[in-house]
């Protein structure tokens, strides 16, 4: 598939809408959309319990999923977000009085909460402190003592685009003994992830954002080292090694990471992914990440160049990898004024910022900067 194909696919672009809001949610492609129809047509009538013929979608997702970040199928598990698979590492392990966890003073609340909760069991949380958008390696390996258990941190910085580089801070976990997770969901999709060469032991993601499926359904991955730490709080019918087995109530948990799907999941969320990776595929991962980046590393140079003060001032394509932040006066009202000329971005702590995804050309780039030079003009 072409990128001229792959636009065809996204019906806001008939409507002449540049969709710059996929690090917040992204729009469903034509092919995704259609199985999702196809699903509500068989639930509302055609096919009502269409159960076992969809259960199938389960494994090919798995299977997916593995390859994206490169695990087997069985270390994958389904959740409904982010901060409930956090919540699965920070209230399963066995925490001690004094230990402690290291984040970013710039991470996302998902991979906040859950740990600063454990606060009150006698746990430390350390934060790092961003420069310009950047966290260092170095600052995280300054901050560990013997008491560190945990490092926390997301592949890619949701407020400012700074993709950290994992296979160093994960050599740095290992070789320290300091268990290592990751929030991707702003990454897997845009970026390579690899949990085996970067050391991770705990990976999550979404479908919502970058790979363009429904809100509410979200995976995980836990390696066979993590998850026999983690004494499992919630535990469900599916949990079990035989959950057919109805009135056995043999409490045996499964030995792959289907043991923290505790019942039904969102099907039509399934759905929806499984779609969206069939078409992600049919581009190609590689090529996809290649335009991605590409997109925003021109991004970047053209508000550079016009003036416009971004957040990753020294940018290179290795700390890259979608959003596209930018430190504005009246950031709220533009986004308001370019969301009446169909342009959708959004703001977040009072940065601007644009998250172009593959199918977004160059072109649709300099019609934003034309925009934003038209009203800081008049502002």
């Amino acid at each position: 598939m072409n990128i001229t194909k792959a636009r065809q696919n996204f019906e806001h672009l008939k409507i002449s809408k540049i969709y710059f809001n996929h690090s917040s949610l992204g729009p469903m492609p034509l092919p995704v959309a259609q199985k999702v129809h196809e699903y509500i047509n068989e639930r509302s009538g055609a096919e009502v319990d269409n159960f076992k013929k969809t259960l199938k979608t389960v494994g090919e997702i798995k299977s997916k999923l593995g390859k994206l970040l490169n695990c087997g199928a069985n270390r994958i598990a389904f959740c409904e977000n982010v901060s409930t698979a956090i919540s699965i590492i920070a209230n399963g392990l066995k925490w001690e009085r004094g230990d402690r966890i290291i984040l970013g003073d710039i991470e996302f609340p998902s991979n906040v909460y859950p740990f600063l909760n454990l606060q009150k069991q006698g746990v430390e949380v350390d934060f790092v402190k961003s420069n310009n958008g950047v966290l260092s390696i170095d600052d995280y390996e300054k901050l560990i003592t013997e008491k560190t258990k945990m490092i926390s941190v997301s592949h890619v910085q949701f407020l400012t685009g700074y993709k950290i580089d994992l296979e160093r801070l994960g050599a740095l976990c290992k070789q320290m003994n300091i268990i290592f997770s990751v929030d991707g969901i702003q990454s897997a999709g845009v970026t390579k992830v690899d949990v085996e060469k970067m050391k991770i032991d705990f990976f999550t993601g979404g479908s919502h954002k970058w790979l363009l499926g429904l809100q509410g359904f979200n995976y995980f991955f836990v390696n066979e080292n993590l998850q026999e730490k983690i004494e499992q709080q919630n535990v469900g019918w599916i949990s079990v090694k035989n959950p057919w087995d109805l009135t056995d109530y043999n409490l045996e948990l499964r030995n792959s990471a289907d043991r923290y799907q505790t019942g039904t999941q969102s099907l039509i969320g399934m759905t929806a992914l499984n779609a969206s990776l069939d078409f992600f595929e049919s581009f190609g991962f590689d090529e996809i990440e290649k335009r991605i980046k590409s997109n925003s590393e021109y991004f970047l140079s053209q508000l550079k160049l016009n003036g416009y003060k971004i957040v990753l001032e020294n940018f290179s394509k290795d700390i890259i990898a979608g959003i596209v932040s930018v430190k504005i006066d009246n950031a709220k009202k533009i986004e308001e004024k370019l969301k009446e000329g169909n342009i959708i971005c959004t703001v977040r702590d009072g940065i601007l910022r644009f998250s172009p995804h593959f199918y977004n050309t160059k072109e649709e780039i300099d019609i934003v900067i034309s925009e934003l030079r038209e009203f800081t003009k008049r502002s």
